[in-house]
């Protein structure tokens, strides 16, 4: 039962990420597990009911910004020549600000796919949905594919190859012909600005992008009945006419009820404290909720 609905638990999912972890360094390839693991992944974020409500810290604190960021130049050494090293130092400090970059240079010097030994020049964002990243790693000679999101980072192979049908669908592509499309070619993409993870592009909360409807639990979302804070408010538990949620189904109900009246999706300015200030909130007492 749960009490606190504004969330539900990821049940052994922490179990598969650091299983996976453990696993990623015996082959430089994608293997069955990890397949496995990026479509339990994908599964979270495509049905949007199993959001833990967690803050998603986009820019890390400093301390946790410089250990990340010498364990990236540690891996640098060993992972790329002597002659290549400043190339990838130079790369590494450039980025420095994102915890998103930053973690995916880790996973790609701590595993090099196709044993190539090259620095990386430059990262590109292909695509984002529902705080799932589909960004480009270009190290000059060869491109690379990859899923991030604030819980794992997952090659998918060479950019320009064909992706599974489970991904397509996620990133709303009807056919990999219309995924091909929007690879152009690596000189073209647009390098990946940090500078949205500084000035809000991403919500602090979920991690989607700016325009996307919150991951259900978001305590960023505001409620489309009362403008109030949607985890916090009571209009869930009048739409749904029960006192508490207590399982999974009911939780799709309110979902598809919140599709239905129209859901509100996130703007920059919004922050995990926006709708306590807003007017919506602080009349919900006192006025009679929105039809």
């Amino acid at each position: 039962m749960y009490n606190n609905p504004d969330c539900v638990t990821r049940t052994g999912f922490e179990e598969l990420v650091l299983k996976r972890r453990t696993e990623r360094y015996l082959s430089i390839f994608l293997t069955f597990k990890q397949i496995i693991l990026l479509l339990k992944l994908l599964s979270i974020f495509e049905k949007q009911n199993k959001f833990e409500g967690k803050k998603i810290n986009f820019m890390i604190k400093d301390k946790e910004n410089n250990a990340l960021i010498d364990e990236v130049k540690l891996l640098c050494q060993y992972g790329v020549p002597a002659s290549d090293l400043d190339t990838a130092i130079e790369c590494v400090d450039k980025y420095q600000k994102s915890r998103i970059i930053l973690r995916l240079l880790e996973e790609y010097y701590s595993t090099l796919p196709e044993g190539r030994e090259e620095p990386v020049i430059k990262v590109a964002m292909l695509d984002c949905r529902k705080g799932v990243l589909l960004l480009v790693l270009s190290t000059g000679d060869h491109a690379y594919l990859y899923v991030v999101s604030d819980i794992d980072v997952v090659w998918l192979g060479e950019y320009g190859s064909d992706i599974r049908p489970e991904i397509l669908q996620h990133f709303g592509y009807p056919s990999q012909k219309d995924f091909q499309k929007k690879c152009v070619k690596v000189e073209d993409l647009e390098e990946y600005d940090t500078s949205g993870e500084e000035h809000g592009s991403f919500c602090p909360v979920c991690g989607v992008a700016e325009g996307e409807h919150h991951l259900l639990g978001c305590s960023v979302e505001i409620c489309p009945w009362c403008d109030g804070q949607l985890n916090t408010c009571n209009c869930r538990f009048e739409q749904l006419k029960i006192e508490e949620i207590e399982g999974e189904e009911q939780l799709e109900t309110f979902a598809e009820m919140l599709d239905a009246k129209g859901r509100i999706s996130y703007k920059k300015e919004e922050g995990p404290a926006y709708p306590g200030t807003s007017a919506g909130l602080d009349e919900a007492g006192s006025t009679t909720r929105k039809e």
